[in-house]
């Protein structure tokens, strides 16, 4: 479990998916998405630009041992 997350609550659509880019590259792996936050296409957007398909199932399959 990651110690630090990083809070996607941003009223600009544009900026939440280049802070949660911009936060993925600081390190980031734990991200606060409340349903309230109405922002998961940009947050998504981020994730699959910064980690693509590839590194998914490798990455999830490492967490799992």
């Amino acid at each position: 479990m990651a110690a630090l997350g990083f809070d996607t609550l941003i009223p600009d659509m544009a900026r939440t998916i280049a802070a949660t880019r911009d936060a993925l590259e600081a390190g980031f792996r734990h991200f606060d998405c409340a349903e309230q936050y109405r922002n998961k296409r940009e947050v998504g957007e981020a994730l699959h630009a910064e980690l693509g398909p590839k590194r998914v199932k490798p990455a999830f399959e490492a967490s799992l041992g």
